[in-house]
């Protein structure tokens, strides 16, 4: 079977990671490498990783991930079986695109499996995946959802159940959408436009990249901390003529549990600043248009916040503001 690796970015949540490192572990071809990212400053998250070690496992330099440094505090590896272990302790919070950066530079399997710490795979889920990776496509994803009874005799999950089918992101007000049904057809050039001025995106919980489409971009884009990266990568990997393919089948369970939501429905502080912060920085990318429309949208969304959150409008407005004035690289 093709080789793969598989990328986890962690920020204090070891027990999610954990089960979704194990999930890995438990497909019918394993992944030749597994790198886990913790991107949380406090020791005693690092030492939860450490716990895992075996004794002797060999004690890695530091590496840097493309034209940029990405400094770590410490980096171990192991074997488990035939699959090779890292663990990596940034030094910084560089956001979850950062962290997915630096996993890329230790490991060059062909085909690359990006999975969020609380998804789970299910059995058999990167085998459908790798034979969906047909010509021309440069990422693919399947069908999440919220319970593993979710899913019945046939495979199919009813509607309610799934989480996520891909995504959807519109032009107009930058407003996203998770899909419960793939489009059809299920290979589509990637960022393509559907109906109503959208864009299709991958499910960013779990994806599974072709390496070398993804290297061809310069990876994940470092600038944005949180949110939106999956439409600029989408747009990206069509620049280069790739395309994206959501498929019907369920691969995993996500169980949703974010770092940076406050409780219940409410958006936290933190949460609301960087979905505010990377609309504007993607928005600018695409043109100025887009730019004056998704701020205007996005004023509009800070306003409706005072309802429930002055904390989380205020952060809207301060994100917003922020990405507008970023320097893009």
């Amino acid at each position: 079977m093709t080789s793969y690796s598989v990328g986890i970015v962690s920020y204090g949540s070891f027990d999610l990671a954990h089960e979704a490192l194990r999930s890995t572990l438990r497909q019918a071809s394993p992944p030749t490498t597994i790198v886990v990212v913790e991107n949380s400053q406090w020791p005693e998250h690092w030492r939860c990783w450490t716990s895992l070690v075996p004794a002797g496992a060999e004690c890695l330099s530091s590496r840097q991930s493309g034209a940029r440094a990405y400094p770590v505090r410490e980096v171990l590896s192991w074997r488990s079986g035939g699959t090779k272990c890292v663990v990596v302790w940034s030094a910084e919070n560089g956001g979850y695109c950062r962290g997915n950066n630096l996993v890329l530079a230790y490991c060059d399997e062909p085909y690359h499996l990006v999975l969020n710490p609380d998804c789970v795979l299910l059995p058999g889920a990167v085998t459908d995946m790798l034979r969906a990776h047909v010509a021309d496509t440069g990422v693919v994803s399947g069908v999440l959802v919220k319970t593993p009874v979710a899913v019945p005799g046939d495979g199919t999950p009813s509607k309610r159940k799934v989480d996520c089918a891909g995504g959807w992101v519109s032009l107009r007000t930058g407003r996203t959408r998770r899909l419960t049904d793939p489009p059809t057809p299920d290979v589509v050039p990637a960022g393509a436009r559907a109906a109503g001025g959208g864009v299709f995106t991958y499910a960013g919980a779990c994806a599974l990249f072709e390496r070398a489409s993804l290297d061809r971009i310069g990876g994940f884009p470092g600038d944005l901390f949180l949110y939106y990266d999956e439409m600029l990568v989408t747009l990206r990997l069509r620049e280069t003529g790739r395309r994206l393919r959501l498929i019907p089948q369920v691969v995993g369970v996500h169980q949703r549990h974010s770092t940076t939501r406050g409780g219940g429905n409410v958006r936290s502080p933190l949460e609301a600043y960087h979905a505010a912060r990377s609309a504007a920085m993607v928005a600018r990318t695409i043109g100025p248009g887009t730019s004056v429309c998704w701020t205007v949208a996005r004023l509009g969304w800070g306003l409706r916040l005072l309802a429930s959150s002055r904390a989380a409008a205020g952060a809207s407005l301060r994100g917003l503001v922020a990405g507008l004035r970023a320097v893009r690289p």
